[in-house]
């Protein structure tokens, strides 16, 4: 039996229809080419489930991520808690109309933390939530709390800017945010500046390593909220050139990294001040829940709400 020879590979310019490996292959006398099997279509994409219908029939405790949403846990426990909105229109929130206009211009959906957090702080309980996320935090409660001065604003006296007893001016503001850092300070009143565009909302920024005659100026113009970080706050108020008197609406934003970065007796002092107790709505934010924010909750909230909301693994 004379042994089959390979034979030899096709020159450049012929045309033979077989690939190298099958070249190498052909030790036979005959040659088997395989056709592909034409692939099926893959099925057509499931439509995206409808929003509204599914924020409709969320239970208290809901994982987003079975919802095909969002890898979101969020976690309720409290009394009489409003229910979630779908959107910033919704009629229950009644948003002030340039409010309304500035958000939706820059958030078109409220994340899942918004919704929750929005109509809770609109409806004026206290709050204390627990959170790693901070992508749109500032959002959920910069909006209502600028909705709650504007309706404010417009029942109060004109005259209730500043406290002109002395001959220097006092800022006396309805809100008060206290944030860890410069960064966070200068972020969060950026983010204010442009939801209160076309109101008549002041903010004001300080914090330690601010241009301090500037920073005065712009306090004994009058604001209605002013964002601090707790060590410059404590020394405005001991300068006489702040006073908590009139403040109504207090967020303490990060307040596990303020209480890591030793702030914890300074905070205390400025809730122990003159700021009023009877009336004050307290909104705490967190990332974890040690001992201290513990205390901070037990000590100074009066029938909160305590929201989780984190992203599932």
């Amino acid at each position: 039996m004379k042994p089959i020879h390979e034979p030899p590979p096709p020159r450049e310019g012929e045309g033979c229809g077989f690939t190298r490996a099958a070249t190498r292959a052909a030790t036979r006398a005959t040659f088997t080419v395989s056709t592909p099997t034409p692939t099926a279509a893959p099925p057509p994409a499931s439509p995206a489930p409808n929003r509204a219908a599914v924020l409709n029939d969320l239970p208290t405790h809901t994982t987003f991520s079975e919802l095909n949403l969002e890898y979101t846990l969020i976690d309720v426990n409290g009394e009489d808690c409003p229910p979630p909105i779908q959107s910033f229109a919704n009629p229950t929130l009644a948003l002030h109309q340039n409010l309304l206009a500035n958000v939706t211009r820059r958030n078109h959906w409220p994340t899942h933390m918004q919704m929750y957090v929005i109509p809770i702080i609109l409806a004026q309980r206290d709050l204390m939530m627990c959170t790693e996320i901070c992508s749109g935090k500032a959002v959920a409660f910069l909006v209502p709390l600028l909705e709650l001065l504007i309706r404010s604003k417009s029942r109060e006296q004109p005259s209730r800017k500043f406290d002109s007893s002395n001959s220097q001016r006092k800022a006396t503001p309805t809100a008060l945010v206290l944030v860890p850092n410069r960064e966070h300070a200068v972020n969060i009143h950026h983010e204010a500046l442009k939801f209160a565009e076309r109101s008549s909302i002041r903010s004001a920024v300080v914090y330690s390593e601010s241009d301090i005659r500037s920073r005065n100026s712009a306090l004994q113009q009058g604001c209605d909220l002013l964002i601090a970080t707790p060590r410059r706050l404590v020394n405005l108020i001991e300068g006489n050139r702040v006073s908590l008197e009139n403040t109504r609406f207090l967020v303490l934003d990060s307040l596990d990294r303020m209480v890591d970065m030793g702030f914890e007796s300074q905070i205390h002092s400025i809730l122990q001040s003159n700021m009023p107790v009877n009336g004050r709505q307290t909104w705490m934010f967190s990332g974890t829940f040690p001992k201290e924010v513990q205390k901070f909750a037990s000590d100074y909230l009066y029938r909160y709400i305590f929201l989780v909301v984190r992203r599932v693994r």
